[in-house]
């Protein structure tokens, strides 16, 4: 007691060692009637003769000091240097029920400037780790640290802290703080290749959450057309796959070529249940098999042509050699569904063409 009131160090040093072998019950015959003189040094102590006090207080139940404890901790801890010591005296008041979110708020807010936790990463990331969530601060800089990008885009107030939030947001594994960061960068008029980045990286982990659809115009702002032609295919959309994938991938164009000539073969033969004794292709009215004029010219229908060696005829004449896997016109999409740009040409029949030849 006498060094405490003294400020002397060694009053710590003697509470370290013999604390834990003086019994309970005695702590209260020894400071019972101290806590007055226990505040006084509170209002002046250090941070090493307040942890014993506060201690003290917590043991003895003396409310006024505990009040005194929790005003005192931000300016007494505003001094500490050395994070490793912080990070335990902040512990140690969670450990004892004297922090909530304003106070430790009000502790950190001097150790937060920016790139400082980073410098300590292994002492801030050990302390986040065993500090319950409902205590975290309201600090930019320690919601950026964790990696918790919605939060920190909630509390970027500068250009500065708007780039940092973009930056944490982009390498976030979570779909819902790509999303924040994405909605602000459109807000801040984020440069081109930012807004980009966010959108394809956005749209990976829809795709990777099996959300295609929510991925689809993200890819087609993002302009890739690989992955816009991966989830239009796993969204059944064969055709527009085929429309949107890239030239330079003849496997995948060989792939999606069979897939959609089965879905024409399946609709062929579903026509053909239905209605057993229609012809197939259907005819414009008043035109017979084989009258050798009309639609299709001298050479007469396509249908009633042998089919040629090594080619898979689709309908209407038009044909496509699985083997080369060449885009086929019988497949193509009118110009804006699906994919950017495209579409059926003059005398090329798209999808919905196709449709209606079936029907």
């Amino acid at each position: 007691m006498r060094l405490l009131i003294d400020g002397q160090p060694l009053a710590v040093c003697l509470f370290t060692c013999f604390d834990s072998r003086v019994p309970a019950d005695l702590h209260a015959t020894a400071f019972g009637g101290d806590e007055a003189r226990m505040t006084a040094v509170l209002e002046r102590g250090g941070r090493e003769a307040s942890s014993v006090v506060v201690e003290l207080s917590v043991r003895l139940g003396w409310p006024a000091a505990l009040a005194t404890a929790r005003g005192r901790l931000p300016v007494v801890l505003r001094r500490e240097s050395d994070p490793a010591v912080l990070a335990a005296v902040l512990l140690r008041c969670a450990d004892l029920g004297m922090l909530d979110r304003d106070l430790l708020a009000q502790a950190l807010h001097e150790h937060c400037a920016a790139g400082a936790l980073d410098r300590a990463a292994e002492v801030w990331s050990a302390f986040f780790a065993h500090l319950p969530a409902d205590l975290l601060p309201p600090l930019f800089e320690v919601h950026r640290f964790l990696g918790r990008g919605a939060d920190a885009v909630r509390l970027a107030d500068s250009a500065a802290r708007v780039r940092a939030a973009l930056d944490c947001c982009l390498r976030s594994p979570r779909v819902e703080d790509a999303v924040a960061g994405l909605a602000l960068a459109e807000r801040s008029g984020a440069a081109a290749p930012i807004l980009r980045a966010l959108r394809e990286h956005t749209a990976e982990l829809h795709v990777s959450a099996g959300r295609y659809a929510e991925a689809l115009p993200l890819f087609r702002e993002a302009d890739r057309p690989q992955r816009l032609s991966v989830c239009l295919e796993a969204l059944g959309q064969i055709a527009q796959a085929l429309e949107c994938c890239p030239s330079n991938d003849p496997a995948r164009i060989a792939r999606l070529v069979d897939l959609a000539l089965s879905d024409v073969d399946a609709a062929v033969h579903r026509g053909r249940r239905q209605d057993p004794g229609a012809a197939w292709p259907p005819r414009p009215c008043g035109q017979a098999r084989g009258s050798g004029r009309g639609e299709h010219g001298e050479h007469g229908d396509p249908g009633d042509q042998p089919e040629q060696p090594g080619r898979a005829t689709g309908g209407r004449g038009r044909e496509v050699d699985s083997r080369a896997g060449h885009r086929s016109p019988l497949l193509r999409r009118p110009a804006g569904d699906g994919c950017r740009g495209g579409g059926a040409g003059r005398g090329e029949r798209g999808p919905e063409s196709v449709r209606g030849s079936q029907r």
